[in-house]
């Protein structure tokens, strides 16, 4: 479950950013200051970003940064960053995006056990639109939970 691995301390509601470099860097400072990965982490999911493109982009208005797991991983995490203004991450079907989930974990069971959740959770729509439109992290939170 989604609740198991995101705290309220790696929540941005409505973060007011300009780019999708500028959220993925976000999202993976978030994972750092909650002690999930090292700043090198960030620097990795930039660089699978720019390497790899706009894959990150799962569904509409969704956007996994992430990296490889391994050792810059402390423990599997997860963070939410959602956009004041939806942003372009270059896909042709799936942008804007407005909700940034960055995620980490330390190993490849781990990193499928929360892609697993997080596309349980996309294939309900009003879930979404809900966490898009909520203002706290707290709303957030009860939203993920239930």
């Amino acid at each position: 479950m989604l609740s198991d691995w995101l705290q309220a301390s790696a929540i941005l509601p409505q973060a007011d950013l300009t780019t999708s470099e500028a959220a993925i860097q976000v999202s993976g400072h978030l994972l750092v200051r909650n002690d999930y990965a090292d700043k090198s982490y960030v620097t990795a999911m930039l660089e699978n970003y720019s390497k790899n493109g706009n894959y990150i982009v799962i569904a509409p208005g969704i956007a996994i940064p992430h990296a490889a797991p391994g050792s810059m991983v402390h423990h599997q995490g997860l963070s939410l960053v959602t956009l004041k203004h939806p942003l372009n991450f270059g896909h042709p079907l799936n942008d804007p995006v407005c909700l940034v989930f960055g995620f980490c974990a330390p190993d490849h069971e781990g990193h499928l056990d929360m892609l697993m959740d997080l596309a349980a959770l996309l294939e309900q729509p009003q879930y979404v639109t809900r966490i898009q439109n909520a203002a706290t992290k707290e709303e957030i939170l009860q939203i993920i939970s239930e």
